[in-house]
């Protein structure tokens, strides 16, 4: 049985030389679900299982049975070898049938790594690849 893949992971991400449609980036489409770390205010609600659509490199797309306010922010884990979430803020929110559309932008990087964000970014972007 494959292992369970509820966080991101450096293939969910689309590469260079992707047809850039009519968005700022490239997105790559996942269809698959999720958990997502919800937040309100400074308290966590917990995790939530969401049907991501797609991301990009400083974005993300999913639909949530739950109603997500602009500005607020969730987390996503990131499996790069080491424990690491992505920091979400919720710049749309439009209901869909029984459900919720939700796009976000990337805010930071959580894992004690401030010091590595810009390694981070250069794995997300496909320049390098992560220590093992």
């Amino acid at each position: 049985m494959p292992a369970k893949r509820d966080g991101l992971n450096l293939d969910d991400f689309p590469r260079r030389g992707v047809r850039q449609e009519r968005r700022n980036e490239p997105r790559a489409n996942i269809g698959r679900p999720i958990s997502v770390s919800l937040c309100r205010g400074d308290t966590a609600i917990g995790f939530q299982t969401v049907n991501l659509v797609d991301c990009s490199i400083h974005g993300i797309s999913f639909v949530s049975p739950v109603q997500l306010t602009i500005d607020e922010q969730f987390m996503v884990r990131l499996d790069v070898g080491r424990l690491l979430f992505l920091t979400y803020t919720v710049r749309n929110c439009r209901e869909i049938e029984l459900n919720w559309r939700i796009g976000a932008l990337l805010f930071g990087i959580v894992g004690g790594m401030d010091d590595k964000a810009d390694e981070i970014m250069s794995i997300l972007l496909g320049n390098a690849v992560p220590e093992q």
